[in-house]
């Protein structure tokens, strides 16, 4: 059958024949050759793709290369490769879709299109902007061959260009027609695609405050000033600043409208629905339903005010906590009388404290989250403290342990605002008195005797799958093959149930199998690295987990 290859290569590399995925393509220069093909859309001289992919080695040891590939590649996708002495190509009805052929063809309409925009067109550049998913052929490495990487890097770049302007673009007309919502959202893809873009950021501090969100337009000029400091080792720039300061004085008029400035005990604020403001994970939970049960009972005990869930780094601390949190603010939108609405009546909120270097740089971020709005002249954290002594609230400390040295400030926290608890994670404890341990461990490992259904229902084989599955789409369960089966239970035995290397394990399903992988980790553990943007750089390998841990006792 022709006609039916699909190509997904904008984030990724996921090639599909008649909608399955095409699992015997499973060497990356095969896989690379066949992109190639299909992004050019012409034929290609055999000596050119030569170059292409083995530059360095001799001519006769390359010819044997392509040879090699075409013989896989042929067995693959059968007649769609199309090949003669001198030149490759694929045939003409060879592909059925190729995202980033769809994505590109909206180019010529974002250029001639007048404005105001009609609504077709809106619809083909949105369409178009939705397909791009991530960088070019994220993931797919080639190595040894640096005239493929030079092309596969600089259609990445031209990729990632064209989508900020489509993005960009839409956000202008939607802010034109006041589809307000619509505009923050796509700054906020924008972002993703170009961090560092500070017009963004002043457009989606706008936009927020312009819809009666002035805390979330100040929490994102923090991550913005954040960002620059760690990523540039620089400071927003002037305009950024000055937006800002418009927008945090504005914020203090609203806060202080009919309130003498020297009010810093404000009355308990009125009864209403739970707040909460909980950093929302992007992957699905898995287990840990005894850990989750015992949190909530802790977490619902007035006597526990400090508690602090303790663990090496990727054991999934942050994961667990936010699960935790997650279910007491859903409890509370559905029964708001329900104990744990009572005890946080004031709101949940998440403050990720790792790009937070000193501890007057928590209360900064911990006021933006807690839309409290700093006057007079008393020092910031009295202010702070001043003003949540009438809350009850459940302020979650991601990433702690840097700041454990000065950890004692949270003992006033605790005296001063008695309706304060803290959910901490940290690789270390705080060692303070009101302190109670929770430590987290891996997720349980299956015995090698167990049968399919034990294994099935088992979490750490579950994150297996279910991460394998969202990088090889043709990584099914059960396992058909006794040996693969094998090698996932020591796969998940050998790293003991930790979630971090758990995950990347499974991402290299993409190209390797479980008996791979586990011969892999056996001789090296810096095989388990992985290069996911929103993952934190601590936690794109096991090693990288480790030297921060270590770092930290230094």
């Amino acid at each position: 059958m022709t006609g039916r290859l699909e190509l997904h290569v904008l984030g990724g590399c996921q090639i599909a024949d008649a909608g399955e995925a095409l699992a015997e393509l499973t060497l990356n220069k095969a896989r690379a050759l066949l992109v190639y093909l299909a992004v050019t859309n012409r034929q290609h001289s055999r000596s050119h793709l030569i170059d292409l992919l083995w530059t360095d080695l001799p001519e006769s040891d390359a010819r044997r290369n392509l040879r090699v590939v075409l013989t896989k590649l042929r067995q693959a996708i059968g007649p769609r490769l199309e090949t003669t002495r001198t030149h490759v190509a694929l045939a003409a009805d060879a592909l059925h879709r190729v995202d980033v052929t769809a994505f590109v063809a909206a180019e010529s309409l974002l250029l001639t299109a007048a404005e105001p925009w009609t609504d077709s067109t809106v619809n083909t550049i949105a369409v178009a902007f939705a397909l791009y998913q991530g960088d070019f052929l994220a993931g797919l490495e080639v190595p040894h061959a640096p005239g493929f990487e030079e092309w596969m890097l600089l259609e990445r770049e031209r990729y990632r260009q064209l989508a900020f302007q489509y993005g960009e673009r839409l956000a202008h007309h939607y802010e034109g027609v006041n589809e307000e919502h619509n505009a923050i959202d796509l700054c906020r893809r924008l972002l993703a695609i170009e961090p560092w873009q500070e017009t963004i950021h002043r457009r989606l501090m706008t936009l927020l405050a312009r819809t009666g969100q002035p805390t979330a337009a100040l929490q994102q000029y923090e991550q913005c000033r954040r960002l620059l400091a760690d990523e540039l080792a620089v400071e927003p720039e002037g305009a950024t600043k000055a937006l800002y300061e418009r927008i945090r004085q504005d914020a203090v008029g609203e806060s202080t409208q009919g309130v003498q400035q020297t009010t810093l005990r404000p009355p308990a604020p009125p009864p209403g629905p739970l707040r909460s403001l909980i950093a929302l994970p992007t992957t699905p939970f898995f287990g840990r339903a005894k850990e989750l049960a015992q949190l909530a009972d802790l977490l619902a005990d007035p006597a526990c005010r400090l508690l602090t869930l303790v663990g090496p780094g990727g054991i999934g601390k942050t994961r667990l906590a936010q699960e935790v949190a997650q279910q007491f603010a859903g409890e509370a939108a559905l029964q708001p009388t329900s104990g744990g609405s009572r005890r946080f009546s004031d709101g949940i909120f998440f403050i990720a404290a790792t790009s937070l270097p000193t501890f007057d740089e928590l209360i900064s971020v911990a006021a933006t989250t807690l839309s409290i709005a700093f006057a007079g002249q008393d020092a910031l954290e009295t202010q702070l403290l001043n003003q949540l002594a009438a809350r009850r609230v459940l302020l979650v400390l991601d990433n702690f342990e840097h700041l454990v040295p000065v950890a004692d400030r949270i003992q006033r926290w605790l005296q001063e605002v008695p309706g304060l608890t803290l959910l901490v994670t940290s690789r270390e404890r705080l060692n303070l008195s009101a302190e109670w341990l929770f430590p987290v461990h891996g997720l349980p490992v299956p015995l090698p005797t167990d049968d399919e259904d034990t294994l099935t229902h088992n979490d750490a084989v579950q994150l297996f799958v279910r991460r394998a599955q969202r990088v090889n789409l043709a990584f099914a369960w059960p396992i058909a093959s006794a040996a693969e089966r094998t090698a996932l239970v020591a796969i998940c035995r050998l790293l003991e149930g930790l979630p971090l290397a758990l995950e990347l394990a499974a991402a290299w399903t993409r190209t390797h199998s479980c008996v791979e992988i586990l011969l892999e980790i056996r001789a090296n553990l810096d095989f388990l690295a992985g290069d996911l943007r929103d993952v934190p750089a601590r936690h794109r390998s096991l090693r990288a987990a480790f030297d921060h841990s270590w770092r930290l006792l230094e």
